[in-house]
Parts: structure tokens; sequence; C-alpha cells
């Protein structure tokens, strides 16, 4: 459990300050998923990093203010639009 900032100066939360952390973000958000808008609980809600988090976390910042809390599946479709628009424009 601590907070790290990194060299390039992205903060890095583990533990109960990530958890902390969602929390306020998902009560910011009204509990609303950011992808369909509707309800989502916070034992299902998934703190994605809108700037990506990289191979390894290497452009994770938690800290990022366009990070955002979707459902955990909302979570996942989002990242296969991603993969299959990347696919196309390859």
């Amino acid at each position: 459990m601590a907070t790290k900032v990194k060299k390039d100066g992205r903060t890095i939360l583990t533990g109960r300050d990530y958890t902390d952390h969602k929390r306020k973000v998902w009560e910011a958000q009204q509990r609303m998923c950011a992808t369909c808008g509707l309800y989502v609980p916070f034992d299902h809600a998934v703190l994605d990093h809108e700037k990506g988090r990289g191979l390894g976390g290497g452009k994770r910042s938690d800290l990022d203010p366009e990070n955002r809390v979707r459902h955990n599946w909302c979570h996942v479709v989002k990242h296969y639009r991603e993969r299959d628009l990347a696919a196309v424009r390859a």
C-alpha cells in the first residue's frame, strides 16, 4: 500500500490508496458508468486509464483527471473496440 511518483511525474497508487482514489472518481461520476451511463456498483467498477496503461503500466498515471470509472464489461468492450480500430488502420 503506497503511492509512487515516477521520474516522469506519473503517480501509481496501490492497495488502499488505489481503492480510495477509485471510490472518489466513482462518487464524482455519481456512480455512473462513463460508457453506458448506467449505475455501476463499486465492486463492478473499473478505473479506466484513458491514456492507457501501456506494456507493464508504462503510461499509467492513476491520478490523471481523464481517468473514468466503467462497468467491468463496458471496460472490456471499450478495449475490444480500440483493438478492432487499430486492426482496421493497419
